[in-house]
């Protein structure tokens, strides 16, 4: 599998690991972007390249349950 996402990065064996490093990423960001800025400024970008490593944890939970889901409603349908 292919993390395009993390180039340069370690390639993670479980999604744990890959959250952990989009959110050490977030923070490597975070400074880059704010070099010169002030703290509000570094926090909203923080705040921002967190909330995008959040959208794919609660993503990655929402797909973990449908396809735990998955086989139960195959045994439904075929009885």
């Amino acid at each position: 599998m292919s993390f395009p996402s993390l180039f340069g990065y370690r390639k993670p064996k479980i999604l744990d690991e890959y959250l952990k490093l989009k959110a050490r990423q977030a923070e490597i960001i975070r400074r880059e972007k704010c070099k010169g800025k002030g703290d509000r400024t570094a926090q909203g970008i923080l705040s921002l390249e967190l909330s995008k490593v959040s959208k794919i944890e609660d993503y990655a939970k929402d797909l973990s349950q449908s396809m735990s889901e998955k086989p139960i409603m195959l045994r439904l349908i075929r009885n």
